[in-house]
């Protein structure tokens, strides 16, 4: 009987796929969470949409932060799903009080990286780069340690391909890319000596020989208020924005030869640092969602003030600002804070780039041996992805649909191949 239940399950189960929008505006929701248990879970993409493996009485559990959650059996689900963002609000806080919950939140942050750090997660990563000549798309699998912020990444199995304008598969325009260290950003960045020095909101200052300098930044550059959202279902979340105090966070160009720009920043923050060369330290900042119950973070969406980008296009070096937004999600199911999901949005001029990231799996022994055909990132990243190969097994999973761009980019790839046999 047992044997017979279990193969009519695995039978009866089928793909389902919708697009989920904003209840009010109608807008696509990017990066919402879409479960149907423990480990099995997908993420709607840039467009909204998401698809997922279930049996027709599966209960899927969608969920984003700022919005009702919804639990609904996969035999109901619609073309179109709606969220309604949470409404129900108490504005009447003070400083004080969001000084209060931070330091908690710090507190808690700080144990569980410290109780925690040699866990690791599996996730899911997509980059998309896109210029003026060339578009690429790089997919893999990879395992890091995935306490408060991921560090050490190891690429288990990946994949990149590319076309420029004519549709040809050619060499990467970006040989070389460390674009990894962008997937180490959060409100609080443990050992990275990419991040070291810039401000990190939850970090603790180390600016200087001051006596306190054992007090966290935050409290000494970053300006807070919470509000309180309160959901239907009764649950309180602090939402804390969390804004730089400086007066001044601007650049302009001092020189220009043959397409390299040398760039000045100021950054002045009246009695908030002791006098520092402060011109290259980037900053974060960003909104926070807090759970009220246990003072762990939810989400953190943020931007990075004055950040350069090194870029060789065409035997030429570029070193331009380029605008960085980027937003974290963290699960507590492991009773400590994981990163759950990562993406990013670079543009500038010269560049577009998109990275999302999946927790797929957590738990892993970080100290078993490594798999035969995992590569640790170095310096480089794309020569991680192509030294690791590819393992098709791990694309059963439910991973991420892809937007139609980021479909054509494949569809070149494959085209390309064909040829070449």
């Amino acid at each position: 009987m047992l044997a017979l239940t279990t193969t009519l399950s695995l039978a009866q189960e089928q793909k389902y796929s919708a697009r989920v929008v904003d209840g009010e505006t109608g807008e696509p929701l990017p990066y919402v969470s879409i479960y149907r248990s423990k480990g099995h879970g997908t993420l709607t993409n840039e467009e909204g949409l998401f698809a997922i493996s279930a049996n027709a009485g599966d209960t899927l559990s969608i969920s984003f932060i700022g919005y009702e959650k919804l639990r609904l059996p996969a035999s109901r689900l619609k073309r179109i799903v709606q969220m309604r963002p949470i409404r129900k609000t108490l504005r009447e806080v003070t400083v004080e009080a969001t000084e209060a919950i931070m330091k908690k939140v710090i507190r808690n942050m700080t144990e569980d990286y410290k109780n925690r750090k040699s866990a690791i997660g599996t996730y899911f990563f997509r980059m998309t780069t896109e210029d003026f000549k060339s578009k690429e798309l790089a997919e893999a699998f990879i395992s890091a340690h995935s306490a408060i912020n991921l560090r050490d990444l190891q690429f288990r199995s990946g994949y990149r391909g590319e076309e420029d304008t004519e549709g040809d598969l050619r060499a990467s325009h970006m040989s070389f890319t460390n674009a990894h260290n962008l997937l180490q950003l959060g409100p609080m960045v443990n050992e990275s000596s990419f991040w070291r020095l810039d401000f990190i909101p939850l970090n603790k200052a180390t600016y200087g020989n001051q006596k306190n300098q054992r007090e966290y930044a935050l409290f000494r550059t970053y300006d807070f208020r919470h509000e309180i959202l309160i959901s239907e279902s009764g649950d309180l979340i602090y939402k804390i924005p969390i804004t730089f105090k400086a007066d001044t966070v601007s650049g302009k160009v001092l020189k220009e030869s043959r397409g390299h720009r040398i760039h000045e920043t100021v950054i002045d923050i009246p009695n908030a640092l002791p006098n520092e060369d402060l011109s290259e330290r980037r900053v974060i900042e960003g909104l926070l969602y807090v759970d009220s119950k246990t003072y762990r973070p939810l989400s953190f969406s943020g931007r990075v003030l004055n950040f350069q980008l090194n870029l060789r296009m065409a035997d030429r070096d570029f070193y331009e600002p380029i605008s960085m937004d980027f937003h974290v999600d963290y699960t507590q199911e492991n009773a400590f804070t994981e990163v759950k999901t990562f993406s990013a949005h670079l543009n500038n001029r010269l560049l577009d780039m998109r990275i999302l990231l999946f927790n797929v799996q957590s738990g892993d022994d970080f100290t078993k041996k490594k798999k035969k055909n995992s590569s640790e990132t170095g310096d480089n990243m794309q020569k991680s992805i192509d030294d690791a190969g590819f393992d098709s097994t791990l694309w059963t999973k439910d991973i991420i649909l892809r937007t139609m761009r980021e479909e054509e980019i494949v569809k070149e790839r494959k085209t390309q191949e064909r040829h070449e046999k």
